[in-house]
């Protein structure tokens, strides 16, 4: 969980460097948590 929170302040960030090293895992995990963090 907690690497799932640290992947979705990156999303803020940078978004295009989050998405490069997987594509389909960091669309499914950062749905919910930013949700969460929303």
């Amino acid at each position: 969980s907690g690497h799932a929170v640290l992947d979705a302040a990156a999303l803020e960030v940078a978004p295009g460097w989050v998405f490069e090293p997987d594509p389909a895992g960091a669309v499914t995990l950062r749905v919910p948590v930013l949700f969460r963090l929303r």
